[in-house]
């Protein structure tokens, strides 16, 4: 066979193959689809398209779901206050628990030791309609407690406020030391810690101070504080945040007891007067309120642990 033969033939296997492409019968599947290909891309896009709008829908309503709670949260703060009491133990913290909600509910101590075991929560509406929540906590530096078991106690005593909190009143009786330094530490840095600007919801609550209606030395006193303790920490809490009160004993005893209740009396009186004043600072100065964001995480992953 000549070279002329072969090249001719496989010209005509050529031919043969492309003949057999032209008649190629696609299958069933292939007859079915092919026409209706571009149909089906354009269905899964519009799809597509219909899942991210129902999405940006549905992420739009969460923020919008995010405002309407904190402008609620802001309404309802108009019409209730959540107040919790932090100090070292013989402070006047449950005294002042006391004078607020004008009860006699919070165990009162004489001496300088801890009366208050566990946290305790009063709730009472005041003459102006106000709803206050008074939250108790144990005395910081009760010598049967470590610090560790103390944060423990105040992060559980917190939870009382559903985790929102118009104001920390730190409670002082006399000076404020070291140890006070230490406890506004304590709720700056461990107990509200993720709350950056918890600064601004302390109230400085300086007790005993028998001067607490004469407003010049009321003044002479902060400035002393500020001296004393610097600058810092009182001017972090903002303007008018230091309060001065007095809140003597009503629970007292002795022999003559004409005289004791004379002193009672007394007592309740001034404390009637330190309640107004402690009241109006907790309605003009006290309106914001915070979400107490590491006792809340702390719920969330026992309840996502639960699960």
């Amino acid at each position: 066979m000549t070279s002329n033969n072969i090249e001719a033939l496989k010209l005509i296997g050529g031919i043969q193959k492309l003949l057999d492409f032209e008649h190629y019968e696609p299958s069933l599947a292939e007859r079915i689809l092919r026409p209706n290909l571009h149909s089906i891309i354009n269905k899964y896009e519009r799809n597509a398209k219909e899942a991210q709008d129902k999405l940006s829908d549905l992420e739009y309503f969460i923020e919008r779901l995010k405002e309407d709670n904190e402008k609620l949260n802001k309404d309802l703060s108009q019409f209730q206050r959540s107040i919790i009491l932090i100090g070292i133990t013989g402070s006047g913290k449950s005294a002042l628990a006391n004078v607020i909600t004008g009860t006699n509910n919070f165990k009162e101590s004489e001496y300088c030791v801890s009366e208050t075991k566990e946290g305790k929560l009063e709730k009472f509406t005041a003459d102006d309609g106000i709803k206050y929540h008074i939250i108790d906590t144990i005395g910081i530096k009760d010598t049967e407690l470590s610090t560790e078991e103390t944060l423990k106690k105040l992060k559980e005593t917190a939870r009382q406020s559903n985790y929102n909190l118009n104001q920390v009143l730190l409670v002082f009786g006399g000076r404020f030391t070291k140890t006070e330094t230490k406890v506004f530490n304590l709720i700056k840095e461990k107990l509200f810690k993720d709350n950056e600007d918890i600064t601004k919801y302390i109230t400085l609550v300086r007790t005993r101070f028998i001067h607490f209606q004469n407003e010049s030395k009321c003044k002479n006193d902060i400035d002393r504080l500020k001296t004393q303790i610097g600058k810092e920490i009182v001017e972090s809490c903002g303007e008018g945040k230091i309060i001065h009160l007095d809140n003597p004993p009503i629970n007292i005893s002795g022999d003559d007891s004409e005289m004791v209740e004379t002193q009672i009396n007394l007592n309740k009186k001034i404390r009637e007067l330190s309640r107004k004043k402690i009241l109006e600072h907790l309605l003009f100065h006290c309106q914001e309120n915070f979400q107490d964001k590491d006792v809340k995480n702390d719920e969330l992953i026992k309840s996502n642990n639960c699960a």
